[in-house]
């Protein structure tokens, strides 16, 4: 075990630490650590929308929908969401020419979560989802 300093602690290792009670090495593999699972909780998370949202696509009557994974490219969910909401702002040169930026990748995430998320999606199913992308407005 190395000598302690004045001011200084034994880190869960066994390292001489100072602070926080872990020293250099054991923070950086915390800090992995944790950013491993974040990456794991995200890819998840990702995974659940892109179910959701294969859901949804199936059970519209409508055709030509994208069918999304975790890892799909943010151009497929910028069609999807297209798909699912004709009347919505989704393509980069109309959000540009509104004066807005381009939805990030995981803005269009959030989006579909929110689209694919909706209850009264799963309460009238595909009706719904019909009369919204067909623009009727007293479905919304």
């Amino acid at each position: 075990m190395s000598e302690q300093a004045p001011g200084s602690s034994v880190c869960m290792t066994g390292h001489v630490a100072r602070g926080e009670g872990f020293c250099a090495d054991c923070v950086r593999l915390r800090d992995s650590i944790i950013e491993g699972v974040l990456d794991r909780v995200e890819k998840r998370r990702a995974e659940e929308t892109a179910n959701a949202a294969r859901l949804v696509s199936r059970a519209s009557t409508r055709g030509g929908s994208v069918m999304l994974y975790a890892d799909s490219p943010r151009d497929d969910l910028v069609r999807w969401l297209v798909w699912c909401d004709p009347n919505g702002l989704w393509i980069d040169e109309d959000v540009k020419a509104a004066g807005h930026a381009p939805m990030s990748r995981q803005e269009c995430w959030d989006m579909i979560r929110l689209l694919s998320d909706n209850p009264q999606l799963e309460t009238e199913g595909r009706e719904y989802l019909d009369a919204v992308t067909n623009g009727e407005e007293d479905a919304a």
